[in-house]
């Protein structure tokens, strides 16, 4: 279950092409010339209230990941907002962690 918002004046012709054969993140760089250079994610735990439970086909109050997301662009505007809910029973997420140092 996701919901993304993107700047409209910054994707005006978003709406028209089709995300099932083509990445969103390669049509804002390829078609739309901007680099994609950073993210912040937030990943939660929490029940899944009726809505999402009917559109996920789970029980409400099951448990569910919440992930909020920010993308922002190589100038540091913000390019992408979304949520998604993912059923815990069907979730798995892999993490790399890579240190900077700053000196």
């Amino acid at each position: 279950l996701d919901l993304t918002y993107l700047p409209y004046r910054l994707v005006p012709r978003l709406l028209e092409e089709d995300l099932a054969k083509e990445s969103l993140y390669s049509l804002i760089e390829d078609k739309y010339g901007f680099r994609i250079a950073s993210g912040h994610r937030t990943i939660e735990a929490m029940r899944a209230d009726a809505e999402a439970a009917e559109l996920l086909h789970i029980e409400e109050g099951d448990a569910v990941l919440l992930l909020t997301s920010v993308s922002y662009l190589d100038n540091g505007q913000a390019i992408e907002y979304f949520e998604a809910i993912h059923p815990g029973s069907r979730s798995r997420f892999d993490v790399d962690v890579v240190r900077k140092r700053t000196f």
